[in-house]
């Protein structure tokens, strides 16, 4: 029996960003996932919040990194405004 050469660590990594790429968009369509938001951003935001970094967001999201920092900087920077808030101005 022949051995067959085993795929290499960056081969298979790249295999499972594509799964879990598959996932995700499911879990965008999910109406349960993330409170109904149906937004890349959310994802992004969620998967920053499980401790991925920028750079393995970019890559399971189809993105550069720097694209997933503003975008992470954007969502973060949005705030809900409260009764509070409103009377202070």
């Amino acid at each position: 029996m022949a051995d067959t050469e085993a795929p290499t660590a960056s081969e298979l990594s790249k295999k499972i960003d594509i799964v879990i790429n598959i996932l995700l968009h499911f879990a965008l369509k999910d109406e349960g996932f993330n409170g109904g938001k149906h937004t890349a951003g959310d994802l992004a935001l969620w998967l920053n919040g499980v401790g991925l970094s920028n750079t393995d967001i970019a890559t399971i999201l189809g993105s550069s990194p720097g694209s997933i920092r503003v975008l992470l900087h954007k969502k973060k920077g949005k705030k809900v405004k409260t009764s509070k808030d409103k009377k202070g101005k």
